[in-house]
């Protein structure tokens, strides 16, 4: 990973130092133009003016002293006398070429072909009229100025340069200027390639040991990439959460399954027990054992009903028969059938109700509901349970609630206690249910849009469930 990030980062640097060098190399080649141009502008006008135009040793002196290619002297045919036929033409470029100079007295240097093939009649009538001719061809810049016109010719100096020196310092420049910017380039990029590498191959070996079973492996206690604020930071804090969710996950799920199985070890025990007693016929009351096996058995059947629930509820199978319900009675018996377990266990089931609430709900899983809230403040009161049923204010929604007198709810258990697979730290006075009663509580609950609020304190928990005013009714 780190060798293609360096790939990439040099590359990219490589592209834009090719765009900026061709970029300045244009740049450059075209102010060398312009500057040549102007240069010999000046030149060529201060020597026709000077008349060192005429002197073949001013020409030649000017044009050592200053490296120019050629400056010279020509005389051409004024075009208004000679005519432009194409012989006349090839005749005037023949003249002005290095092949054949034409033994001018004033030739410092013949003029190249490329530059004489640009001088044609129209060139030279603009020579004629006074103006001055100026272009370039390849890497040459030259420049033609009238000096004198007799009869039927005209004298014009011409100067040309090589700019070729110019791009050639312009490249050599731009080449070292590149390849420093590259070795800083590579230098930087490895430099951020390992930066960004190091904390993203210490993630990849995190989620690798995660994969294999290893929940206690955190980035952040290894690597100062999760101390970042950037998006790299944020990924090693979301995978040391993640760890973190996991490994909770898995232990709540080891303590659901120890609980699970010690309470369908501890059922079977007394049934498996019993029934060996009855059968070898050394049951002291056999009656009561059959109660006890019938009890157990009920015991058995309830946990295996709780954990059907659940997994109807994980696959969203769960469907509810919805009907006009007397929430009064039914909130009354099923507190009832908690009466003879309530006095077995030495607490007083206390139950306060309105009459004539209605609501359209499923009975059988609101039932459900009470049962597990009931079965759970029976777990932890000292000595007493209260169920109470009302109208809110205003009448638009029911308040039903089950308090217990118990230790009450530990604030750090609080957000937990309807949670699948969590178990508290906290002791029950007493192991009654199957200990999925909350979670199936919030569950079915939010399938029949209502609400469960907890208050706690040492004094003991109040669960409270409130029945929107959509379900509620009155006779």
């Amino acid at each position: 990973m780190r060798r293609r990030l360096i790939l990439v980062i040099v590359s990219t640097v490589i592209s834009a130092l090719t765009v900026a060098a061709i970029a300045t190399f244009v740049g450059i080649r075209r102010d060398a133009v312009n500057r040549s141009q102007a240069n010999l502008t000046t030149y060529a006008t201060n020597l026709v003016d000077s008349g060192g135009a005429n002197d073949l040793e001013i020409l030649t002196s000017f044009k050592q002293a200053l490296g120019l290619e050629s400056a010279t002297v020509r005389t051409f045919p004024r075009p208004d006398v000679s005519p432009s036929s194409p012989e006349a033409i090839n005749g005037l470029i023949a003249a002005l070429t290095y092949e054949k100079p034409t033994g001018h007295p004033l030739d410092a240097g013949g003029i190249p072909q490329a530059v004489a093939q640009r001088i044609g009649p129209r060139e030279l009538q603009l020579l004629t009229d006074g103006k001055q001719l100026t272009g370039t061809t390849g890497n040459r810049a030259y420049v033609a100025v009238r000096s004198s016109t007799d009869n039927g010719e005209v004298q014009a100096l011409v100067l040309v340069t090589d700019i070729a020196g110019d791009a050639r310092q312009a490249v050599r420049v731009i080449v070292l200027a590149a390849a420093a910017a590259l070795l800083f380039a590579v230098i930087a990029a490895a430099i951020v390639a390992r930066r960004l590498a190091r904390p993203l191959v210490a993630a990849t070996g995190a989620y690798q040991r995660i994969a294999a079973g290893d929940l206690s492996v955190r980035v952040g206690d290894r690597d100062r990439a999760s101390q970042r604020n950037d998006e790299i930071g944020e990924l090693m804090r979301s995978l040391d959460i993640m760890a973190e969710a996991l490994d909770r996950a898995q232990k709540q799920e080891q303590q659901f399954l120890l609980s699970v199985s010690h309470d369908l070890r501890t059922p079977l025990t007394s049934i498996r027990g019993f029934a060996e007693a009855i059968s070898e016929g050394t049951a002291p009351d056999q009656q009561r054992a059959a109660a006890i096996i019938a009890s157990e058995a009920r015991r058995l059947e309830r946990l295996v009903g709780d954990l059907l629930t659940l997994a109807r509820l994980e696959a969203q199978r769960f469907s509810l028969d919805s009907k006009r319900t007397d929430l009064t009675d039914l909130v009354a018996d099923t507190a009832d059938g908690f009466l003879p377990q309530a006095e077995r266990h030495g607490l007083a089931l206390e139950l306060d109700a309105e009459d004539d609430i209605w609501a359209v709900i499923d009975p059988e899983r609101m039932a459900q509901v009470v049962a597990n809230l009931i079965d759970n403040a029976m777990k932890f009161a000292r000595s007493r349970v209260t169920v109470s049923i009302r109208r809110a204010t205003g009448g638009d929604a029911v308040i039903l609630q089950i308090a217990d007198d118990g230790p009450g709810i530990a604030t750090e258990d609080l957000p937990h206690i309807f949670e699948r697979l969590f178990t508290s730290d906290r002791m029950p006075t007493r192991k009654i249910g199957t200990g999925l009663g909350l979670a199936i509580v919030r569950e079915l609950l939010e399938l029949m849009s209502a609400t469960i609020e907890t208050t706690t304190s040492p004094a003991g928990t109040t669960f409270s469930i409130r029945l929107p005013s959509q379900l509620v009714g009155t006779t």
